[in-house]
């Protein structure tokens, strides 16, 4: 029996979707849950709001899907549906893609944000996404890649300079981000700072390469690959059974993550798109399905 079996319909023909009132989806970070939403034209005391089936860690985060709906409230809105973060970019690159779904391919939803990495795990049948597996590791994302950059970096000005960031830890670790980013797009950037407060010309840098931060995160990366093997293990099935990935959340831009991608996935289509938006528009098309459409 499969872990979950909750279906969505794909909206292959998303375009003729009218609703009767504005149709929009909110990527909801810190819930790690999509809202699909409406605006009311006449006042209503009620929100629907059915929560996301997610392991037992995720009632933490009650908390902020009862802020939403308060907050939803006071501005007129309705909150139609709380669905998770990969449920909502499958349901929105799915129904874009160029090519048609086959009965039985298997989709596999790869959600790393900045604190979070979320997986779904979905069977195709009929023009259907039914849902096998969720698996969340909630303190493994993006910001770990930061720590990791941020404590070498502070080590190594120590170490080769003598120069303790202690009291300057907030600027550190700004910079540490700006790295990880420059690391995305080339192979070698550095971190500076100003070693004595009134010498101007007193800069000293700390030197990253991508491959020396891909080293620093080997542990990371094992991590990572757990939670892939976990999810796997609960929808019965092993990594060449996957047809096609799907990236989500601004951490997978790294090369790292998408080596790793590749290298798990051999067989699978890899869908290397735009991973921070998928939510969003996932949200808005759920929406705009089960709304009432025009005649």
């Amino acid at each position: 029996m499969p872990y979950f079996n909750i279906v969505y319909s794909l909206l292959n023909e998303a375009s003729n979707y009218h609703p009767l009132t504005e149709a929009f989806g909110i990527d909801l970070g810190t819930s790690r849950s999509a809202l699909a939403v409406h605006r009311f034209h006449e006042n209503a005391d009620i929100l629907d709001v059915v929560p996301d089936q997610r392991d037992a860690e995720s009632l933490l985060y009650s908390w902020a899907k009862n802020a939403m709906k308060e907050a939803a409230k006071l501005a007129n809105i309705e909150v139609l549906r709380f669905i998770p973060e990969p449920t909502a970019a499958a349901l929105s690159y799915c129904s874009e893609m160029r090519r048609q779904l086959n009965d039985n391919e298997k989709i596999f939803v790869f959600d790393l944000g900045g604190g979070t990495f979320d997986i779904s795990i979905f069977n195709v049948n009929n023009a259907k996404l039914i849902e096998l597996c969720q698996h969340s590791n909630l303190k493994l994302g993006g910001s770990n890649f930061d720590n990791i950059l941020f404590n070498y970096a502070k080590e190594t000005f120590l170490k080769e300079h003598e120069l303790d960031l202690t009291y300057k830890e907030n600027d550190l670790f700004i910079k540490s981000i700006i790295a990880k980013e420059a690391l995305t797009e080339s192979e070698f950037t550095n971190i500076n700072f100003q070693k004595y407060i009134n010498d101007n010309d007193d800069e000293v840098d700390v030197d990253i390469t991508r491959e020396k931060f891909q080293d620093l995160s080997e542990s990371l990366l094992d991590e990572l690959k757990e939670d892939v093997d976990k999810a796997l293990q609960k929808a019965h099935l092993n990594a060449n059974d996957i047809t096609l990935v799907i990236k989500v959340g601004g951490s997978c831009a790294m090369p790292m993550i998408r080596s790793l991608i590749v290298d798990i996935f051999q067989n699978a289509e890899v869908n290397f798109g735009d991973p921070q938006h998928e939510v969003a528009k996932g949200a808005a098309l759920y929406a705009a399905s089960i709304l009432p459409q025009k005649e």
